[in-house]
């Protein structure tokens, strides 16, 4: 398996991927294939130097490479899914009306399912538009605009893509993996832009709403333990 390793750019493509994969063991991923970090590390420099020679190639590894890695981290998030909400944040799931109920699984499960879009678009629909806000739509473009009614407007204008147990998981990601931030980014379906605009949102929220943000935390609290308990921290 090493050899293969050494000799193929897809198939490091595919261990790139696995090792870029927040919940995997990064020492059993590389024993897997026969590597430990030191020979990971001569491997991945040996492959950066042919990147960089065949950078300017259409069909050069640099394209194969990329390919690769998306297929392999589309196969990655497809064992992943559907990731339910466990036990400890089942309470949660009623805040302002905008999250459904789930049963959590008897086996390992996320909290959520990032990629999960008929079922929280359904729920996103049932928010209530805050007074004041006109001509707001869905950050995916999903939402209908609408007509604001008379009254004082409220500083969070649009519905966000995440809920708040989302974004509260996404929070501790981000914070526990900083340099994996564009590969978890990837999973939640967001780029830095919308990251930063459902942020603005949901700290808003916070601002106007301690009980918002006790949920918030408390969500948290229950994501990181979970997540260092799976992960054997």
């Amino acid at each position: 398996m090493t050899a293969r390793i050494e000799t193929s750019i897809e198939a490091f493509a595919e261990l790139v991927a696995e090792l870029d994969d927040p919940f995997a063991d990064r020492a059993s991923t590389l024993a897997a294939v026969g590597l430990d970090e030191t020979s990971f590390a001569r491997v991945r420099e040996r492959w950066i130097s042919a990147l960089e020679a065949s950078a300017d190639a259409p069909d050069g590894a640099g394209k194969r490479f990329g390919d690769a890695y998306e297929h392999a981290a589309r196969r990655i998030e497809a064992k992943q899914t559907p990731l339910l909400v466990p036990k400890g944040m089942q309470h949660f799931a009623d805040l302002a009306s905008t999250q459904p109920a789930f049963v959590a699984p008897g086996e390992r499960a996320l909290p959520f399912d990032p990629g999960a879009k008929p079922v929280f678009a359904a729920s996103e629909a049932r928010i209530p538009a805050p007074r004041g806000s006109r001509d707001v739509t869905d950050l995916r473009g999903t939402q209908p605009a609408f007509v604001a009614p008379r009254g004082p407007t409220l500083p969070f204008q649009a519905t966000p893509v995440l809920s708040l147990e989302q974004y509260a998981s996404l929070h501790v990601e981000l914070s526990m993996y900083p340099a994996k931030a564009l590969s978890i980014l990837s999973r939640y379906r967001l780029d830095e832009e919308q990251r930063r605009r459902v942020e603005a949102y949901w700290q808003e929220r916070m601002q106007f709403d301690a009980e918002v943000q006790e949920a918030w935390k408390d969500a948290c609290d229950t994501f990181r333990a979970w997540l260092e308990a799976r992960r054997g921290g």
